[in-house]
């Protein structure tokens, strides 16, 4: 998940809205958004090369979502899949705040991450790049890419201006949300960020929805809660394979 949008306890009658592009390579194996038979509890896509997810809700109406950190340390080798990290949490339900503390005692075994979890009250921000505190994410309009949470590069920027923008419209509904992240365009040169990766791929990667030949995006998932609580989360598959093109997948807790 390369692109994420978050209104946290702005709209009248959904306290939770997040949308996400997952950029990835079109080749690495993925099972789209489902119940999963392992821990039926978890509704969320999977990663079947290393068994993780980027994003995900269970039944007692909790929600993860994970982005790769694209600039730092050189990668591990060795390192524990990153996508663990929202199956953990959904899988245990822990409290929010716990789950990242006990997280930072661990986190030097996982190439660098950004970490969202939460609940009905409660929604916590953690990254392992550098040496920064949780932060404790209050009502607002968040954007997170392969950043620190709302560093302005311009397409985080845009998706934030996006989620706003919708919002105010008085015939808002959640999935007027999945049209927010589908602009290609990519970033002027001046306003490309520095993540220390050639400036061919990072013109590519600039944009929001990212089609490439080998790489881009490949799904965008809505996760909502309702007033009362409840989850519900879909998928809407833009490249598995030419087959799986345009499919949509829901579930609603």
């Amino acid at each position: 998940m390369c692109l994420v949008s978050i209104a946290f306890k702005v709209h009248p009658d959904y306290p939770l809205l997040l949308v996400g592009n997952r950029d990835e390579f079109y080749e690495r194996p993925t099972q789209r958004a489902h119940w999963w038979e392992n821990h039926p509890n978890i509704f969320a896509g999977k990663d079947l090369k290393a068994g993780g997810t980027w994003m995900g809700i269970n039944q007692e109406g909790q929600f993860a979502v994970l982005t790769n950190f694209r600039m730092g340390r050189e990668q591990l080798p060795n390192a524990r899949s990153r996508g663990e990290l929202v199956s953990d949490y959904l899988l245990n339900s822990p409290d929010p705040v716990g789950y990242m503390e006990e997280l930072k005692a661990k986190a030097a075994n996982y190439n660098l991450f950004n970490l969202i979890v939460g609940n009905q009250d409660q929604m916590v921000y953690y990254s392992n790049a550098g040496d920064k505190p949780l932060k404790i994410m209050g009502q607002g309009v968040y954007g997170l890419s392969n950043s620190f949470l709302d560093v302005p590069w311009p397409k985080v920027k845009k998706a934030r201006m996006g989620m706003t923008k919708s919002l105010q419209n008085s015939n808002f509904i959640p999935r007027d949300l999945f049209s927010i992240l589908t602009d290609k365009t990519v970033a002027a040169d001046e306003e490309l960020p520095d993540t220390q990766i050639p400036y061919e791929w990072e013109k590519r990667l600039s944009a929001m929805f990212i089609e490439l030949p080998n790489y881009g995006t490949r799904v965008t998932t809505l996760i909502a809660m309702d007033k009362s609580g409840k989850l519900s989360m879909e998928e809407r598959s833009v490249y598995q394979k030419e087959s799986d093109r345009d499919n949509k997948y829901s579930s609603q807790l």
